[in-house]
């Protein structure tokens, strides 16, 4: 289990937030019996609903509309970097120790990042 926090969040309720709140999420419409496809490859599926797909012949689909979020492995450098500096700014937020500025700005930097 990942450690509860001061206010009594645990490191993964934040790291979850931070993606739902910052994070790059995509809309899927899946049937019901296919849904574990998206729980398998993100990191959050939100079930939004019912909705029917029509085919291309007319025909109608049962479904289920999903919001979800990718997990940090599937970002791209400049992506991570985005809900990185989200984090360490919830981080601060927290009072959770976090590298200096001037560390963050090396390791962008290693990536390839193009500070400016």
């Amino acid at each position: 289990m990942r450690k509860k926090l001061r206010n009594g969040i645990t490191e993964d309720e934040i790291h979850r937030n931070i993606l739902r709140r910052d994070g790059i999420s995509e809309w899927l419409a899946l049937p019901p019996d296919k849904m574990y496809v998206a729980k398998e490859y993100y990191k959050i599926v939100d079930d939004m609903g019912p909705t029917v797909l029509t085919t291309p012949s007319g025909k109608e689909i049962e479904a289920r509309q999903l919001r979800c979020w990718k997990g940090l492995r599937h970002y791209t450098v400049d992506e991570a970097c985005l809900l990185i500096d989200s984090l360490v700014d919830e981080c601060r937020e927290q009072g959770i120790p976090t590298d200096t500025p001037d560390e963050i700005k090396r390791m962008k930097e290693q990536w390839g990042v193009n500070i400016g």
